[in-house]
């Protein structure tokens, strides 16, 4: 399934997907991605979007800006969502995990899932 021109993106959260999957169907193959927006899944097959905002950053794992990287994020635009290249993935990686370890730790403390953490009268005033 991989040959010379596939490409492989990896959305997942966390700092070390592309380098786990890399390990399987080869680096070369490999550009880092990271998103924002608010969906979740509400049943088998069926994803709710939440939110207009949608944002994508994509970038060679050596911060090449490459035509591979150009025509890729191409596509994305074609979705409506705001997509930018990067010539450092690994910073934006980082800095979205950063905010996700934050906020998790603010809902843990307080016993709250991601989507709760907003309503909850346990939250003080700002």
């Amino acid at each position: 399934m991989v040959d010379d021109h596939t490409a492989v993106i990896s959305f997942q959260n966390g700092v070390d997907a592309a380098e786990r999957i890399g390990a399987v169907v080869g680096m070369e193959h490999l550009l880092g991605g990271v998103t924002w927006l608010s969906a979740a899944i509400e049943a088998p097959g069926v994803v709710g979007q939440y939110s207009q905002f949608r944002r994508i950053v994509l970038g060679e794992l050596d911060g090449r800006n490459t035509r591979r990287l150009e025509e890729i994020c191409e596509v994305f635009r074609g979705i409506g969502a705001t997509v930018e290249s990067s010539d450092n993935i690994a910073k934006v990686l980082w800095t979205k995990f950063v905010f996700i370890s934050s906020v998790s730790a603010l809902g843990v403390s307080q016993g709250l899932h991601s989507g709760n953490t907003e309503a909850s009268p346990k939250r003080g005033p700002y």
